[in-house]
């Protein structure tokens, strides 16, 4: 593919940015994806290679800079139940701790012995 000008990178990046949120919203609003996932990760990494040779074009709302999507309507709330609190694979740092994280996933038991 020949590298896009400022202008036109700008307007692929409008037109894939919008087309990947009309693709979040079918998948995580309305449960009626349309492409696949291999097509929908074309999508985003197009767009993040154009992003990155074109930094200042970058929007806050850009798909590559929003995490999640509003969650979907209709569904019952329940009520948390887990007793690990602050157990995250994040937090536990050395290997020993990965594997006793790992184990207490599995088993349900607390991962902070």
């Amino acid at each position: 593919m020949r590298k896009l000008d400022r202008d036109e990178a700008r307007a692929r990046i409008a037109a894939l940015s919008a087309e990947i949120q009309r693709h979040n919203d079918l998948y995580f609003q309305q449960d009626a994806p349309e492409i696949e996932d291999a097509e929908y990760d074309r999508l985003l990494r197009e767009l993040q290679a154009l992003e990155a040779e074109h930094p200042d074009l970058v929007l806050p709302d850009s798909p590559t800079q929003v995490v999640g999507a509003t969650p979907a309507t209709g569904f019952a709330t329940a009520p948390h139940r887990s007793t690990r609190s602050g157990c995250s694979a994040s937090s536990a740092c050395s290997s020993r701790s990965r594997r006793s994280y790992s184990a207490s996933s599995i088993s349900g038991a607390s991962c902070w012995k």
